[in-house]
């Protein structure tokens, strides 16, 4: 789905999520935010976000504006979501370098010939 939140100056901001819960008796929607990317901090500031999902096969569209709860650090919410998350996952979140941090191309590895990409 699409997440889109409002950033400092006020602007939309948008980004693909993946959804990790829906819960339709409760009304909630939970997906993971790693707490040093610009999304977690537009929410910490404005919790008013707007979700936009499509189902192809049904030909639908839904838009969800609500506001979003963070649980973040110990709290028992966030503990749970950590500790039944995939050890591979985990690791996404352990990286040095923060989401949309920006990537300098000349300091990468070159891509081996089968991973290059195609253009």
């Amino acid at each position: 789905f699409t997440l889109a939140t409002v950033d400092a100056d006020g602007l939309p901001d948008a980004r693909t999520m993946v959804l990790r819960v829906a819960d339709e008796t409760a009304r909630i929607l939970r997906f993971n935010c790693d707490t040093r990317s610009p999304k977690f901090r537009q929410l910490l500031a404005r919790p008013d976000a707007c979700a936009v999902f499509y189902s192809a096969a049904d030909k639908l569209q839904i838009r969800i504006v609500g506001r979003v709860s963070l649980f973040r650090g110990d709290t028992p919410e966030a503990t749970t979501v950590w500790n039944e998350m995939l050890a591979m996952s985990r690791e996404c979140y352990r990286t040095p370098c923060a989401p949309s941090s920006v990537w300098d191309e000349t300091e990468a590895e070159p891509l081996a010939p089968d991973d290059a990409r195609r253009e």
